[in-house]
């Protein structure tokens, strides 16, 4: 078997600061959001670009997205289910 490669994730950061906008936004997640997406990071640490959907896609050449996948869908109080937040409507 061949040798495990291991990649690194490394946020960009502005010239001056500490910390990356990626970092403020982990950290105004509600933490149920940021374990998931912590868990997933950390497959695309072990895959690297061989991880695939649902968890990364190809937007277009080399660029890649890295899915999380954070549905909080909740009935409101105007009666609108899930599959009308799908849909896009609550009337029908």
């Amino acid at each position: 078997m061949g040798k495990q490669i291991n990649y690194e994730i490394e946020f960009y950061k502005k010239a001056g600061t500490e910390r990356s906008l990626v970092d403020d936004y982990l950290d105004a997640m509600p933490e149920k959001h940021r374990q998931k997406a912590m868990a997933i990071m950390a497959r695309l640490e072990e895959e690297g670009p061989n991880l695939r959907r649902p968890h990364a896609d190809t937007l277009r050449g080399k660029i890649r997205e890295l899915r999380c996948g954070f549905h909080t869908f909740e009935k409101d109080p105007g009666g609108a289910s899930r599959r009308d937040c799908q849909r896009g409507t609550g009337d029908e």
